[in-house]
């Protein structure tokens, strides 16, 4: 109820090892912020930001239905760092937003199928689940999973130059917890993410 949204870019690049072999690598950079916010006499939200440099490899190998190469079924793994936001306490009263980091591995499938002369479409679902390594600060990720969907085009302007929109969707539960002094702290997240992305290809 108190973040303020969240603005973004990101790098996608995707390694063609074979007809059959796909590797994909992707680097969003992105930050929130909250406004400050006071409930009832007890907390004080202050105005605070986090920023979140994320990386993800995607591997994917393809099987090619037999009626026609253009369409195909692809499993695939993933790894990479997965930051999310929390809100955590500064002190007794007073909360601010700050970031968890997670290095996560996970499963995704693709089915790809052409919709028109030089028009592929992607659907994408898969699932990421937290290792709980490469935390920063006192809490620790416990039981980070998220679910993610993801429609994309790929449109061959030409033997080599590509087009490529997508737009996606990411839902997590997580919960993170830790010492500080005396203190234990436990806190569970849920959060959403809706994303799209536009870009263009050069294929050797």
């Amino acid at each position: 109820n108190f973040t303020a949204g969240a603005t973004g870019i990101g790098l996608n690049a995707r390694i063609i090892a074979s007809p059959l072999w796909s590797v994909e690598l992707d680097y969003p950079q992105f930050s929130m912020t909250m406004s400050r916010a006071t409930v009832g006499t007890a907390y004080t939200f202050l105005e605070s930001k986090a920023n979140f440099n994320n990386y993800f490899m995607r591997n994917k190998f393809c099987l090619i239905d037999k009626a026609t190469f253009y369409q195909q079924l692809c499993p695939g793994i993933d790894i990479g760092n997965d930051g999310y936001p929390i809100v955590n306490y500064t002190s007794g009263s007073t909360l601010e937003l700050t970031r968890v980091q997670d290095i996560m591995v996970g499963v995704n499938l693709t089915y790809m199928f052409p919709v028109g002369r030089s028009v592929m479409l992607d659907l994408m679902a898969g699932y990421n689940y937290g290792t709980g390594i490469g935390n920063s600060g006192y809490l620790t990720s416990k039981n980070n999973s998220s679910y993610f969907g993801e429609i994309g085009l790929d449109w061959n302007i030409t033997e080599h130059f590509l087009l490529t929109a997508g737009v996606s969707y990411k839902a997590r539960k997580a919960k993170v917890s830790g010492v500080i002094g005396a203190a234990q702290d436990t806190w569970t997240t849920n959060s959403s993410t809706l994303g799209g992305k536009l870009g263009v290809g050069w294929q050797f």
